[in-house]
């Protein structure tokens, strides 16, 4: 009797709670969306054209047929892209740290932090402070096509303090 009691009670504490985890994104989305369980809502972006859908994720989602979120890359010195992350739809960089990107808004009391394998976590915000604005190479004008929207902006690793070169969409206005 003992040895079942254990052993149910060991079932229940392995598994993680995927609701205290999840979080509530805007992604780009398209009316296939709403087959997907993860979906809240869909509705049409107030300025860029195209629909969004909320999601209630643990993980920024894979790109596909019916959604994903706005790519960021980081572009090597010698112009070769080392890292790629998908944020929501309107956000911004915040920070980078490592493997991993923050993002959310400025003034904002809490942002997303993102990891290579597009794991997400609540973290505190750093700072917004005025970034340096470079123009954006080729890779990333490949890489991220005809926007408007593109941007490149130079970022001081809140690890280590190195200058790493990130390339992503602005928030439609």
């Amino acid at each position: 009797m003992k040895i079942i009691i254990l052993l149910t009670l060991s079932i229940f504490i392995a598994i993680p709670a995927i609701a205290d985890d999840a979080f509530e994104i805007w992604i780009w989305g398209n009316s296939q969306a709403a087959k997907d369980k993860r979906v809240l809502e869909i509705r049409d972006h107030i300025a860029c054209s195209g629909q969004i859908v909320k999601i209630k994720v643990d993980r920024m989602p894979v790109p596909n047929a019916s959604f994903e979120g706005d790519k960021v890359i980081e572009i090597s010195s010698d112009s070769k892209i080392i890292n790629t992350w998908y944020m929501p739809v309107d956000e911004i960089v915040l920070g980078v740290a490592g493997k991993s990107i923050i993002s959310g808004y400025c003034n904002s009391t809490k942002a997303l932090k993102i990891n290579a394998n597009g794991k997400l976590s609540s973290v505190l915000p750093p700072l917004c402070k005025k970034l340096n604005v470079v123009v954006c190479p080729e890779i990333a004008k490949k890489e991220i096509p005809n926007s408007v929207y593109l941007r490149c902006f130079e970022y001081f690793d809140l690890t280590s303090g190195k200058k790493r070169l990130l390339a992503y969409q602005g928030p439609c206005t």
